[in-house]
């Protein structure tokens, strides 16, 4: 496949960009269907030497696609067709009278038509008691979907470590998080450049491949790499992430009377571990999935 760099006529904010847009290694920068947010986002990715492969060419309009966005919107899917990845996290809400109390779990593994195996539900520091036949909402998060299933507790062990056989679903159902892939955030956090120096920052918002953050002092290049020292809460336990990553932007944020100027450093996250992105997945789980009434 040949890459081709973007041209400046080719995106318009706003406007849905009808293939991936990637950097001259291949690395995703904005998903098909993304839109740019502005005029300066857009000259960024050209200079940055964005661009998408020759045979990506925008899809059209047909019979099958509607028939995949109707099933996407109805729900309909089967977990094999969503393929969640081993580790990733879920959410389990017991359904049992009034006690409708969520916790985060861990996929440990799954068969079709046989069962679903996640880690136990921790509560308060405490492993959930669980019977068999209790019942369950599932919800998950993956790419830019959150989807739900129901289940039962099927077989409940603590050989060699406590985890949780759940019924296979006949049926997950999907809701696509259209403008709120990016969760918002007030979280203290701070910044470290090459030559050592720490800041103070904000993260406003957050999503898996990077953040927004605001700061009082000046500093930093587009393009420039730093080290974000993140701290994430999950249900009752934080997660200290070291998360480095490369400025995108670099903007000034309007004033207003008697307030100190602040600064907006678009951060892109690079080489994130796999625990970097459990633990950032069930951050944007917390904030935008448990809203969200996807299965009832």
């Amino acid at each position: 496949m040949q890459f081709t760099p973007i041209k400046q006529d080719e995106l318009t904010v706003g406007q849905a960009i009808p293939w991936p847009l990637c950097d001259p290694s291949g690395k995703v920068l904005l998903e098909q269907g993304s839109k740019p947010e502005s005029a300066a986002q857009i000259q960024s990715l050209i200079e940055s030497g964005a661009g998408r492969y020759q045979d990506s060419q925008p899809e059209q309009p047909n019979r099958t696609e509607s028939a995949k966005q109707a099933q996407h919107e109805s729900g309909g899917f089967s977990l094999d067709h969503i393929k969640p990845k081993i580790g990733d996290s879920m959410q389990l809400q017991l359904q049992s009278g009034t006690d409708n109390h969520r916790s985060f779990v861990t996929l440990i593994g799954y068969l079709a038509d046989q069962s679903v195996i996640v880690t136990m539900p921790v509560i308060h520091g405490h492993i959930m008691l669980i019977r068999e036949g209790q019942s369950f909402i599932v919800r998950f998060f993956s790419g830019k979907n959150a989807y739900a299933f129901s289940a039962t507790a099927k077989k409940v062990t603590s050989i060699p470590y406590p985890y949780l056989h759940l019924s296979y679903p006949l049926e997950v159902r999907g809701l696509v998080v259209r403008s709120s892939s990016r969760a918002h955030a007030h979280i203290n956090c701070h910044v470290s450049i090459e030559d050592g120096d720490s800041y103070k920052c904000v993260a406003r918002d957050i999503s898996i491949g990077g953040a927004l953050i605001a700061i009082r002092e000046q500093f930093g290049k587009v393009g420039e790499t730093l080290l974000l020292k993140l701290p994430v809460q999950i249900n009752e336990t934080e997660h200290m992430l070291n998360l480095n990553c490369q400025i995108r932007s670099n903007n000034a944020a309007p004033v207003t009377a008697n307030e100190a100027p602040t600064y907006l450093l678009g951060l892109s996250f690079e080489n994130m571990t796999g625990q970097d992105t459990l633990v950032i997945s069930a951050l944007l789980y917390q904030s935008l999935v448990s809203d969200k009434d996807i299965f009832d």
